[in-house]
């Protein structure tokens, strides 16, 4: 079959549904969406592309069985048009995991995908997580020297990484997830979703840059990476100090402050004429509940709300 073989023929209820809930993410987030992008060369048919912030996301629903080589090809058809591929799947066994950037959801009647209900992500997206050496165990998982360091240490967690799908389209198309590959062994690699700001605080790897698949699209990191900022601050004195401000060295002068001035005295209004009432309830004009006592200008109003208009001036 050819790059464009997703053909929608026979496609589910349920592929239509997210690949319009896609849509409506990135459009609820002010960036354009084509659904079923093709381009000239005829190689790929992408379900959902969104044009981000200098970048380009093609959003790939995938419910139904498919291999991990399918899954690695049109990945590849896609980077070579410099788009960033985004598998979606329900099942914890797609093969389209750990193949190409990719994300989990739950598995959901076709109309709940287009419901206002809130769809986690369950898997595909992670949070970088540092901790005290000290604080993990006995050994270092730097120097494995059977104690731990003086050091902070940094790790990928997947745990309540994100919370909404919607989210995720949002923020992979504004550049504030990124995805990022793993080499796990010569022929295993893993991949994920991170915040760009989490990105930032670790050195990428070099080591395999090279054979790295997708190209230069997605950035490799270590599945230990580590800080840029070894140390943490936090509570330490810094030594550094604000400069005094102009005349610091010069004597206190006392200030006595006038007394303020009493409030205003509001009387009480005398509306006990009649025609200050009216057989009608109309919503009051400063509480909006039903009064049938009118203002001096035959507005509905209640009594103690002129009052307290007056009071607050």
């Amino acid at each position: 079959m050819s790059g464009a073989e997703h053909a929608t023929t026979g496609e589910s209820a349920e592929h239509k549904a997210l690949k319009e809930r896609i849509a409506k993410a990135a459009a609820s987030g002010g960036f354009e969406a084509v659904v079923e992008d093709t381009p000239k060369h005829r190689r790929r048919r992408t379900d959902v592309l969104v044009r981000g912030d200098g970048v380009q996301i093609g959003f790939e629903p995938q419910l139904s069985p498919i291999t991990a080589a399918t899954v690695r090809r049109r990945s590849k058809l896609a980077t070579d048009d410099g788009i960033t591929p985004a598998w979606m799947t329900n099942s914890q066994t797609s093969k389209v995991i750990d193949q190409a950037p990719w994300a989990r959801i739950d598995r959901k009647v076709w109309h709940e995908y287009l419901s206002d209900t809130e769809l986690p992500v369950r898997g595909g997206v992670r949070r970088l997580v540092v901790e005290e050496c000290s604080r993990m165990g006995t050994v270092c998982p730097d120097k494995k020297a059977g104690r731990p360091c003086s050091g902070w240490h940094a790790s990928w967690s997947d745990a309540r990484a994100l919370e909404r799908f919607d989210d995720l389209v949002i923020k992979a198309a504004a550049r504030e997830l990124v995805p990022v590959n793993v080499k796990r062994t010569s022929s295993r690699s893993v991949w994920f979703w991170v915040l760009a700001s989490d990105l930032d605080k670790v050195d990428s790897t070099t080591s395999g840059v090279e054979d790295s698949p997708l190209g230069g699209i997605v950035t490799r990191v270590d599945i230990r990476p580590r800080l840029r900022d070894q140390s943490c601050r936090y509570g330490q004195d810094t030594g550094h100090r604000p400069p005094a401000s102009p005349g610091a060295d010069r004597e206190p002068v006392s200030v006595k402050l006038a007394d303020p001035p009493p409030p205003p005295t509001i009387g009480f209004l005398d509306w006990t004429g009649a025609a200050h009432w009216a057989k009608q309830a109309l919503p009051c004009r400063i509480c909006r509940k039903a009064t049938q006592v009118r203002d001096d200008q035959m507005r509905p109003c209640h009594k103690t709300c002129a009052e307290n208009e007056l009071w607050r001036g």
